[in-house]
């Protein structure tokens, strides 16, 4: 799994979208309902837990892709995001 964030970053008040890409086809069959994703402060501490949506195959990679909207968070900070042992 790989995770897909804006580099740049975001404005606190902007629409903050990450993409998460099944890119191996070792990591087994499309998952039902993808795991819980956390959205982390530069500490370590977790602000927002939610599942990510399936968006489908993008036919482009072969990747099957979900998007996590997490706009809600709107404190200026360094955040990071967490599926599993994959952060970005």
């Amino acid at each position: 799994m790989k995770i897909y964030i804006n580099q740049m970053g975001y404005s606190p008040d902007s629409i903050k979208t990450a993409v998460l890409a099944q890119c191996d086809e070792n990591e087994g069959a499309v998952a039902q309902a993808m795991d819980t994703v956390q959205v982390c402060a530069s500490d370590g501490i977790c602000v927002l837990e939610k599942e990510a949506a399936y968006f489908g195959l993008d036919k482009a990679s072969g990747d099957n892709v979900w998007h996590l909207d997490f706009s809600v968070i709107t404190t200026p900070g360094e955040y990071f995001i967490k599926l599993g042992d994959v952060t970005s």
